[in-house]
């Protein structure tokens, strides 16, 4: 926290909590006596630690996966714990949702984390990132 503190400029906003999955980190990150707000970066797949943090973060940055990422033999637990995770940070934080898109994301599997994200709160942010390829992104969802 000393090093933090000397860090802290007048134009810092936040405190970045990132790399790896910092919810896994919660017992840590609750004992920080820091009186800067607190930016994190979570894959969102840990609902019950967003519950210990939520009252301490004032931003959520949310990943969703989807299908085609192939991160899960589950999708549709892998999703219902990211919507969840969402859903308990949007009621204390500043909360967007980002997604990864490849080139073989389709609408249909994109409206996955959209429908589930609307269902929260149509007002979240939800920012698509395409992933760096050679390979182009479809049209379809560009429109």
């Amino acid at each position: 926290m000393d090093f933090i503190r000397k860090l802290w400029t007048p134009s810092t906003k936040h405190v970045s909590l990132t790399g790896g999955e910092p919810l896994l980190h919660s017992d840590f990150i609750k004992t920080l006596d820091i009186e800067y707000p607190l930016y994190l970066e979570t894959n969102a797949g840990l609902p019950e630690k967003a519950l210990e943090l939520k009252e301490l973060v004032a931003i959520a940055s949310c990943d969703i996966k989807l299908p085609e990422h192939n991160c899960t033999d589950d999708y549709s637990e892998l999703l219902k714990n990211e919507i969840e995770t969402i859903s308990i940070f949007n009621e204390s934080a500043k909360t967007f949702v980002k997604v990864i898109i490849l080139p073989e994301t389709t609408e249909k599997s994109l409206s996955l984390a959209i429908d589930g994200v609307a269902s929260i709160d149509r007002d979240i942010p939800f920012i698509l990132q395409p992933v760096t390829s050679v390979h182009k992104i479809s049209s379809r969802l560009l429109f």
